[in-house]
């Protein structure tokens, strides 16, 4: 900031000026015909108030006079770049790049201005951060508050968004109909499973009899693997149970029966006749 000075004399005396104690940011410049400039260059830091300044104006002959002055120095708030929304995420949640500035080169932290479920800030502490949202937020609206704090200063600004989370749809699994097996014998199931979030999906057995095994076949299939033995020949009815990333479930069952196993036949011929 640059302010211009000027004083006068009655007799019309060349006149100088100068300046009591200033602080450091701040210095006048004396044209030598009366006029000059107060110079300001407040930097980071700098905010504060600043009583009894003084420019004095004398003339040749020694006589002189003063005017105070009162200065002070804002230092200016950052800004928080608005976040585009409303932002809409699936349960599987997601990041949300955010940044600040600050006109006068202060450090910056950022924050969120209200705890969210799930959600959480990374900061950078160069102006940029994303907000995390954690897979499982449960669906609906939330106002999220972005707070950024100049640690200079300590002046603060906020912006708040809307973040929409939309309610999780349990995963699918393929029906089962009913089987029949002999024991003694092998039969494999393949089975498929399906999350329309997208995310990873858990398929497990609820008390599965031993001969049955349950095994992963990559991208959402399975494979069911049922090798009864002469032991097992019965009746059964097997329950399969999905778990999704944000903790949807669905199951499906099917009925199995075991017969006993196939016995050759054997021949009597009886005694030897004569």
């Amino acid at each position: 900031l640059s302010v211009e000075l000027s004083a006068t004399d009655p007799e019309g005396d060349a006149l100088g000026l100068s300046a009591g104690e200033l602080p450091p940011f701040v210095s006048v410049s004396d044209d030598g015909d009366g006029s000059g400039t107060l110079q300001i260059d407040a930097a980071s830091g700098n905010s504060g108030s600043y009583s009894g300044l003084t420019v004095t104006a004398t003339d040749a002959f020694g006589f002189s006079d003063s005017e105070s002055f009162h200065l002070q120095v804002t230092d200016r708030a950052p800004r928080v770049t608005p976040v585009d929304g409303p932002v809409a995420l699936s349960c599987l949640g997601g990041s949300i790049p955010i940044s600040a500035s600050d006109d006068d080169g202060d450090t910056l932290s950022l924050s969120l201005g209200s705890a969210v479920p799930f959600v959480h800030l990374v900061d950078q502490m160069n102006g940029s951060g994303s907000v995390q949202v954690a897979a499982g937020i449960a669906g609906g609206t939330y106002d999220v508050e972005l707070v950024a704090t100049d640690q200079t200063c300590g002046a603060s600004a906020s912006e708040t968004f809307t973040l929409i989370v939309a309610n999780n749809e349990p995963p699918s699994i393929t029906p089962i109909a009913p089987q029949q097996i002999r024991a003694g014998e092998s039969l494999t199931l393949a089975v498929s499973t399906f999350d329309i979030e997208g995310g990873l999906v858990n398929l497990s057995g609820v008390d599965l009899p031993a001969f049955v095994n349950l095994q992963p076949a990559g991208a959402g299939s399975w494979t069911l693997t049922l090798t009864p033995g002469d032991a097992d020949a019965g009746s059964y009815l097997l329950q399969l149970v999905t778990l999704d990333a944000c903790a949807g479930t669905s199951s499906v069952s099917f009925e199995l029966t075991v017969a006993p196993a196939n016995r050759p036949p054997s021949a009597d011929a009886g005694s030897d006749q004569s």
